[in-house]
């Protein structure tokens, strides 16, 4: 996958992102798996099936909802969340759209969370190209 590609896939998963987002909308499950490409070059956010609506009366959520690889460590840790959770994972699926497989994908997944809480933010294993 070529960085143009990459960067065409991140600009409409953020337009999307920031569409539900301005709804009070939380994807939470925002993964490789959640985007479409069609053959057209058009990128669509799917699986919305861990949606959670989020307002003034309402502003942060705490569960524990998404898969394990692509999640924040404040979901992780049940502690209270926003929208930001959904960039942390975008973050995570840039990284597997770069290296192939997203962090600790080698892990089991109750060792990948615990890593992702515990230990600072992933990086790219060779971001100086």
């Amino acid at each position: 996958i070529h960085e143009d590609q990459i960067a065409t896939v991140c600009k409409q998963c953020l337009k999307a992102l920031a569409f539900l987002h301005a709804q009070g909308v939380i994807h939470r499950d925002v993964k490789s798996d959640s985007i479409l490409l069609a053959r057209d070059g058009t990128v669509k956010l799917s699986d919305f099936g861990f949606c959670a609506q989020v307002s003034s009366d309402v502003p942060k959520r705490k569960s524990l909802v998404g898969t394990p690889y692509w999640m924040a460590p404040e979901v992780i840790s049940r502690l209270p969340y926003g929208p930001e959770v959904d960039i942390w994972s975008l973050g995570i699926m840039v990284i597997e759209m770069i290296e192939g497989e997203p962090p600790c994908f080698n892990e089991p997944p109750l060792t990948a969370m615990k890593k992702i809480r515990d230990l600072p933010p992933p990086r790219l294993r060779n971001g100086h190209k």
